[in-house]
């Protein structure tokens, strides 16, 4: 029994060890997914409505009360809500970025590097924000000795997608606005009268109805 033992159990701990940590692994990888798509659905509402930095900011960073909303808190969002930001405003507040690295250092697995990458791109209507989390774990050194390797690198990736209604009406809005204007600058409806008429003129010459 004991020959037994010496042969079998090393062979009991090595296997046991190794689900308990790839265990672990799957655990930390649905909690850096999962990170990473509340990131990317925070960071699309700081797009649409900037100041909420200020409001969701706390639920990334841990920064804050503990995510408690004031009514500072709320009013310096309604501060930064301003007509036609996105000619101004189209990147993500470093607030996300950052928060979202700290939060997944130490999680269960020890890391060696973190790379996060927070990026925006324009489409006719909207917004998409692709958050990138990438995250180097190190293993037990024995794994090397049985042939796995140490080392691991977790990849997430979510995607949010953005718009605002009521800035594209008030984008519609100041375009007819200054089409109106120029139009009165330009006289361009009288133009189009007296071109109406000089049409009319020569279809009536013609003999043909010009309604």
């Amino acid at each position: 029994m004991l020959v037994e033992a010496a042969f079998v159990y090393p062979v009991v701990i090595i296997v046991v060890v190794f689900m308990l940590y790839m265990g672990m692994y799957m655990y930390e990888s649905a909690v850096i997914h999962d990170m990473a798509a509340t990131t990317s659905m925070m960071a699309s509402k700081s797009i649409s409505f900037p100041g909420y930095d200020e409001l969701g900011g706390s639920y990334v960073s841990g920064v804050g009360s503990e995510g408690e909303i004031t009514v500072g808190t709320v009013k310096k969002a309604y501060e930064d809500m301003s007509p036609y930001r996105y000619i101004v405003k189209g990147k993500v507040n470093n607030l996300f970025n950052e928060g979202l690295i700290a939060q997944t250092e130490n999680i269960l697995l020890k890391e060696e590097d973190i790379k996060c990458n927070i990026d925006v791109k324009r489409h006719l209507l909207s917004r998409r924000i692709t958050v990138k989390l990438e995250k180097q774990v190190s293993m037990p050194q024995f794994f090397d000795i049985i042939g796995i390797a140490d080392s691991y690198k977790i990849t997430a990736t979510e995607t949010s997608i953005t718009s605002d209604p009521a800035e594209f009406v008030r984008n519609t809005d100041i375009t007819a606005n200054a089409m109106g204007y120029l139009a009165d600058k330009l006289k361009l409806g009288e133009k189009l009268s007296a071109l109406r008429e000089k049409i009319n003129g020569v279809l009536d010459s013609l003999g043909i109805n010009g309604d």
